[in-house]
């Protein structure tokens, strides 16, 4: 039984055996490996480019257990980020090729500090970087391929040029062969009315050489093109179009069909049609022909008239139906006809 006058010895020896657990504690050390992602940084606004800016560290820390344990927790977060200036010396800021020793580097940024524990060895232990300088170079931007479609005047870009931040060793292979090319969507290009104006988002493409690279920067990214499609369209007057009757057969027998001697050819028909087809046109290659449909009911109904439509016969096969107008009317002429059963002979 403890008497009353030992209990402050007591209470002593408590407090020291504590104070010495304690101690031993925070003086116990020990180890661990870790795998710490470090990304290389270089201060603000300095344009630095570092190669390689991120890889992988085994990493082995020291430290008191419970430091080690909250370290291994998440109180070391990665990446960690070792930024020139700071955990990185000043010198590395000049181009060229630098050596970087990963354990004094680590060990200098704050969450080691924080952790209260230490990085005594690193696989590997130092990392080769090259350190080069980004520009900022202004280029003027290459006309879209508008795939065949033939603008009406000039063609706008805004902006007309764009900044271009890139590493200073890519400068002159740039000022060379590089280009920034304005893309426009197909998509779009399809949607377009000749004659009409446009006004079309395109993206900027550069060279594969220099997209590749991770630091490359176009400004904007994006730019506005504007212009007129050049009409596609042409036209061709022709002095005589002849006129045929078409439809079924199956009745041939029975109905004679005549077209009315004035109406047989059609006189100064202008043809609208695609450029191309026109030029064949002229050439004599494609004959554009006037067609009257006749149907059955027209024949048992005697019909007197029916609208024209107009086939330009390709040599290949088939045939493309094309616009006319005649004395300015876009309206279809109207085929006079002669319908009468056919006498049959007994």
């Amino acid at each position: 039984m403890i008497r009353k006058s030992d209990l402050p010895l007591y209470l002593i020896v408590t407090v020291v055996a504590l104070l010495i657990w304690f101690w031993a504690v925070l003086e116990t050390r020990d180890s661990k490996s870790m795998k710490i992602t470090v990304q290389l940084a270089s201060s603000s606004g300095s344009n630095l480019m570092l190669s390689p800016s991120e890889f992988v560290v085994s990493a082995e820390i020291e430290g008191p257990g419970f430091a080690l344990q909250a370290a291994s927790r998440g109180g070391i977060r990665t990446p960690i980020t070792l930024t020139v200036g700071v955990e990185l010396p000043s010198e590395i800021a000049e181009p060229g090729t630098h050596t970087i020793d990963l354990v004094s580097a680590l060990n200098e940024h704050p969450d080691f500090h924080k952790a209260r524990v230490i990085v005594v060895s690193a696989d590997p232990p130092t990392v080769e970087i090259t350190v080069d300088k980004l520009i900022a170079l202004t280029a003027t931007i290459i006309e879209p391929d508008l795939r065949g479609l033939q603008p009406e005047g000039a063609i706008v870009i805004d902006p007309p040029q764009v900044e271009i931040l890139m590493p200073q060793n890519l400068e002159r292979r740039f000022a060379a062969e590089g280009n920034v090319r304005a893309v426009i969507n197909t998509a779009q290009l399809t949607r377009l009315a000749p004659g009409e104006p446009a006004q079309l988002t395109a993206t900027l493409l550069l060279p594969d050489w220099l997209s590749s690279q991770k630091s490359v920067k176009v400004k904007p990214s994006t730019v506005a093109v504007s212009f007129s499609v050049r009409s596609n369209v042409k036209e061709i007057v022709l002095p005589t179009v002849p006129v045929q009757i078409s439809g079924p057969f199956k009745d041939h027998d029975e109905y004679i069909v005549e077209i009315v001697e004035a109406d047989r050819f059609l006189e100064n028909v202008t043809v609208i049609a695609d450029a191309a087809l026109i030029d064949r046109v002229l050439s004599g290659e494609v004959k554009v022909l006037a067609f009257v449909h006749i149907t059955s009911i027209d024949k048992e109904q005697g019909t007197e008239a029916k609208p024209a439509y107009f086939l330009a016969m390709l040599p290949e096969g088939g045939a493309s139906e094309v616009k006319i107008t005649i004395a300015g009317s876009t309206q279809p002429p109207m085929i006079h006809l002669r319908i009468s059963p056919r006498t049959v002979t007994p």
